[in-house]
């Protein structure tokens, strides 16, 4: 499941990843109907800063809710088909691009923080923490200045440069000279992060991909899957 991903990242990486909107967002990906009590569970927001933002979020359509049959006092939610199909169109760069870049074909630097910050627009949620926000940059982009990042980034200066210290601090980032000018310091990420990172972009991939053949099989009428299946035994 995505938030698994999302779980080794942190784990692994010591830092934040995800925003508690897109946490939503993820985990009404896999399932439909699911109790605000659940979602909060899984948020590391405070009760008060998630039912804020779950509001906000079905106010702007991206999650819907309906009352649970079984039980009235309790309201279920899920995504919008709006943002369902956000993210069905959108998430089908991926797998092609994951086999692009983890393994060295074709690819164009850039090209995942533009499919971020185009899905995160067109559904009105920031995808990741600021942490995360700054690992993704570099590798992304691979070689940055502290001026770069901080440019790139959506915090405020002293945020972002604070944040960009802590990741050095720890080492997940590392500090260069730039050959071409000695004045200039150049940042990258250890090659043991860069490595974890395509392995868990290759598992995003194979969920991605699953996922849309299981929304694929569900969405054929019953006679056309059943024959589908029967021509294949």
């Amino acid at each position: 499941m995505s938030q698994d991903i999302g779980f080794a990242l942190a784990e692994r990486l010591k830092v934040r990843v995800v925003t508690v909107e897109y946490a939503i967002v993820l985990h009404l990906y896999d399932r439909s109907h699911v109790s605000a009590g659940e979602l909060c569970a899984l948020s590391e927001a405070s009760a008060t800063n998630f039912y804020a933002k779950l509001k906000r979020m079905v106010d702007a359509g991206v999650v819907q809710s309906e009352v649970s049959a079984k039980d009235h006092r309790i309201r279920l939610y899920s995504l919008s088909e709006r943002a369902k199909n956000i993210l069905d169109e959108e998430y089908a760069f991926l797998p092609d691009w994951v086999e692009r870049r983890v393994y060295g074909t074709n690819f164009k630097m850039g090209e995942l923080i533009e499919f971020i910050n185009r899905t995160g627009e067109r559904l009105g949620v920031n995808f990741f923490r600021m942490d995360y926000e700054i690992i993704i940059q570099l590798y992304d982009l691979i070689n940055l200045s502290s001026a770069d990042i901080i440019s790139l980034s959506k915090a405020s200066q002293s945020s972002s440069h604070y944040t960009l210290m802590k990741l050095i601090d720890i080492g997940i980032v590392t500090v260069e000279v730039d050959e071409g000018d000695k004045r200039k310091k150049i940042h990258r990420l250890n090659d043991q992060v860069r490595e974890f990172l395509n392995k868990q972009h290759v598992e995003l991939s194979q969920w991605i991909s699953a996922h849309q053949a299981k929304s694929d099989l569900t969405a054929k009428p019953a006679s056309v899957a059943f024959s589908s299946a029967s021509g294949r035994a």
